[in-house]
């Protein structure tokens, strides 16, 4: 059985996350943005305030 130590699980573990990390595909231009909220008076001033402004802004429709 091998023997390790912390350093040299966490360094594994750490080189195996960025390995992992190199193939996941880019997802910056996704065209819907989804805003979580609470509801009520929180989400009518999203929909009615806040949401037109950056329509406005980001000029999408």
């Amino acid at each position: 059985m091998m023997n390790m130590n912390r350093r040299q699980l966490l360094a594994g573990m750490g080189g195996l996350a960025a390995a992992s990390m190199i193939n996941l595909p880019a997802r910056a231009q996704s065209k819907t943005l989804v805003v979580p909220t609470l509801g009520g008076a929180w989400e009518q001033f999203w929909r009615s305030t806040l949401a037109p402004a950056f329509t406005a802004k980001s000029g999408d429709a």
